[in-house]
């Protein structure tokens, strides 16, 4: 196969708690850009709002 299966469940596992936890840090709902990019975040669980051309952010993609 192609593609690896269980990382898949794994990330799509953790996508509603990261973007629950990202809409609650930055206090506002996100768009879908947004939804991914937080649940991709390298460190896991986003801890603060990013804000553009400030911040620089690592992200795991899949």
């Amino acid at each position: 196969m192609a593609f690896d299966i269980d990382m898949i469940k794994k990330v799509y596992a953790n996508m509603t708690e990261r973007v629950d936890a990202a809409r609650e840090i930055v206090g506002k709902p996100l768009t879908l850009s947004e939804k991914i990019l937080y649940s991709h975040l390298w460190d896991g669980k986003p801890t603060k709002a990013f804000q553009r051309a400030k911040d620089y952010v690592d992200f795991a993609p899949d």
